[in-house]
């Protein structure tokens, strides 16, 4: 078909049209139109034109039209895989420093000691305050807010946008500069040291342990519906030291650092740390001098040999962690699980519990009072009384994890970063956790305060800084309670009780027992 170029017939033939003439622009460019170069085209040119080719120059604007659109950008998304081996980096960094912070008191019970001629106590250096006057569980530690600092700092650079529900305020907190020297004075303890060292080392730290897909991860493959989540769906819940109660009185092996990643209020991921992977006890008047000693001389070695000063710090926490001719501690060992893909680094399991006498429950090592909630729903789940008191909200549900207990009963005083990660591991390993009323834990809640805590101008410019703004305590508060149960748990349960029905005689129990936290918990009932 012939196109009409001011009148006058020519037809289209593509190796003598400049791309103009196809395009937008409706001009004439034929060497032999006798009407010039730049005569206005006055037919529209043919759909179906050939397509333009890679060097063309874009076509002039023509009078009245409007420009091309801006090509779409759909929203920020995240690799839960990649974040999980980033998470579990940090969890580590915040293993070291808690380390360091033991080391710290080690050292300063061994010289209190040398000073006084006797025993002494080396607390002191932990710096121990009460969050709550009332209530000795609400301890708190240098060592709780430099592993917290240690962790998200090096998140924040790398996921600046990320929703991050954590326990500790640091809007008090004065980290010390990066780059500084991880060694110990009395105004800047070996906790915070390790943790400005965490900062300036952790996103190389990262990049190391998990560019290949392992490293921290264990290799745990990301199934396909968590590689390229919307960022506004996903949480990160960070306890830096579960069970500091624990950790001040020397219970070692009940502390942890807990990460837990959740989409759309489902925890799908965990890292966990474990500064002290085995039982220990916080070493003795008689032990800590003779450590210290050897603490000197093994931490300047290692010094002279660390590659960064992260790990100079890790020298410095981890010699002298021990009593007096016992052996160092070992590495500190970080537990990831990813739902639909498995759990890499879970200790071995101990010797099977005995299942004679039906479920082995795992509990508070307070026992809890008669008549209270926790007494009323223990008894229906372990009538006959198998029970293993444990410290540290993570260390019981490790407990199930491992193999330990096959169910786990909290009280109302645990909070969403207690169970984030150690429900990720639960649910990767096959096994169940609720509230005590059957319903799922009220982490989207959490994270939706969160986030519009963090929209605000002044809240968004203290993110960088790694300082988060606060969260309603009732909103992250597991006032329910929780109950989790082993995936093996019908098995070994004289009734065959699965744990949909477990938690149907619970909340009947709690229904009919007169508790005295029965009305806070009705309140709560569907």
């Amino acid at each position: 078909m012939p196109y009409t170029c001011v009148g006058r017939p020519f037809r289209r033939d593509a190796h003598t049209l400049h791309r103009a003439h196809i395009n937008s622009a409706r001009y004439c460019l034929r060497p032999s139109c006798r009407f010039g170069k730049r005569e206005r085209i006055l037919s529209a040119p043919r759909v179906g034109h050939p397509p333009p080719r890679l060097n063309d120059p874009p076509p002039p604007q023509s009078r009245g039209m409007a420009p091309p659109a801006p090509p779409l950008v759909g929203p920020p998304v995240v690799d839960v895989g990649e974040l999980l081996r980033a998470a579990a980096a940090a969890a580590a960094d915040a293993c070291r420093v808690i380390r360091a912070a033991h080391a710290d008191r080690v050292r300063a019970a061994a010289a209190a000691a040398t000073a006084a001629g006797g025993a002494a106590d080396g607390a002191a250096a932990l710096r121990v305050r009460l969050k709550d006057a009332a209530d000795p569980q609400s301890a708190l530690t240098v060592a709780d807010e430099a592993a917290q600092a240690a962790i998200l700092g090096p998140l924040l650079a790398r996921f600046p946008a990320l929703t991050i529900v954590a326990e500790e305020d640091l809007r008090d907190w004065v980290p010390p500069p990066a780059g500084a020297a991880a060694e110990s004075t009395p105004d800047r303890p070996a906790a915070a040291a390790a943790a400005a060292a965490a900062a300036a080392d952790g996103e190389g730290r990262v990049d190391s342990h998990g560019a290949d897909g392992g490293g921290f991860a264990g290799g745990l493959d990301t199934p396909p519906g968590l590689r390229a989540v919307p960022l506004a769906d996903v949480c990160l819940f960070v306890d830096p030291l579960d069970g500091t109660r624990e950790f001040v009185e020397g219970r070692l092996g009940a502390v942890q650092t807990l990460l837990g990643i959740t989409v759309r209020g489902v925890p799908v991921a965990a890292a966990i740390g474990l500064p002290f992977p085995f039982p220990a006890t916080t070493a003795t008047a008689a032990t800590a001098a003779t450590t210290a000693t050897t603490a000197t001389a093994t931490a300047t070695a290692a010094t002279a040999t660390s590659p960064t000063s992260a790990d100079r710090a890790a020298a410095a926490a981890d010699a002298g962690v021990s009593g007096g001719g016992e052996p160092p501690l070992p590495p500190p060992l970080i537990i990831t699980a990813l739902v639909g893909a498995g759990v890499a680094g879970l200790p071995p399991p101990p010797p099977s519990p005995p299942t004679a006498g039906g479920v082995v429950l795992a509990l508070s090592a307070t026992p809890a009072a008669a008549g209270s909630m926790a007494a009323a729903a223990a008894r229906v789940v372990s009538p006959r009384g198998g029970v293993v008191r444990l410290g540290g909200a993570g260390n019981k549900l490790l407990a199930l994890a491992t193999g330990r207990a096959h169910a786990v009963l909290l009280g109302g005083g645990t909070s969403v970063w207690d169970t984030a990660a150690p429900e990720a591991l639960v649910r990767a390993l096959g096994g169940e956790l609720t509230d005590l009323w059957g319903r799922p834990l009220r982490y989207a809640a959490a994270a939706a305060a969160a986030a519009a805590a963090a929209a605000s101008a002044e809240a968004a410019a203290k993110t960088t800084a790694a300082i988060l703004p606060p969260v309603p305590a009732e909103v992250v508060a597991n006032a329910a309670g929780v109950v989790a149960t082993a995936a093996a748990f019908a098995t070994v349960d004289a009734a065959g009780r699965c744990h949909t029905q477990l938690v149907a005689e619970v909340a009947v129990a709690l229904a009919s027992a007169d508790h005295p936290e029965g009305g806070r918990v009705e309140a709560t009932a569907p």
